[in-house]
């Protein structure tokens, strides 16, 4: 197959509960995917915590650092599927939450973390 193959991945995520949603997603992509050629997996933002957070109190246990869980979790999905992994996460960077987008190279030769300077008016509650 030539081409670059993206796998769009939209599901509904279980509202605050990072670990389950992680294990759904890796779920879902082995049972689609497989062993068909993927070249970049790409998921949404907020993609593990859910979306809407009305406080910063609200937010406070999911933010996480740039190498946290979803980092991790990507690394791995990167290395399982040879695939570029990017995905929307709540980051902590020094006491200042962002609405950020982890995208790891699937060689692991680069790695990075956006924050989103565009947010959404439901961001405002905790940013």
């Amino acid at each position: 197959m030539s081409g670059f193959h993206v796998a769009c991945v939209q599901f509904d995520s279980k509202w605050g509960d990072p670990e389950h949603n992680m294990n759904h997603v890796e779920s879902m992509l082995n049972s689609k995917i497989g062993r068909n050629p993927i070249d970049m997996i790409l998921l949404p933002e907020m993609a593990f915590t859910g979306y809407v957070f009305h406080s910063r109190q609200e937010i406070e246990s999911f933010v996480e650092p740039q190498h946290g869980c979803t980092f991790h979790w990507s690394r791995r999905i990167a290395l399982q599927f040879n695939a570029f992994v990017a995905v929307g996460y709540p980051e902590n960077e020094n006491g200042t939450f962002y609405n950020s987008l982890c995208i790891v190279v699937r060689d692991f030769s680069a790695f990075d973390s956006c924050i989103s300077e565009n947010s959404q008016t439901s961001d405002s509650f905790w940013r």
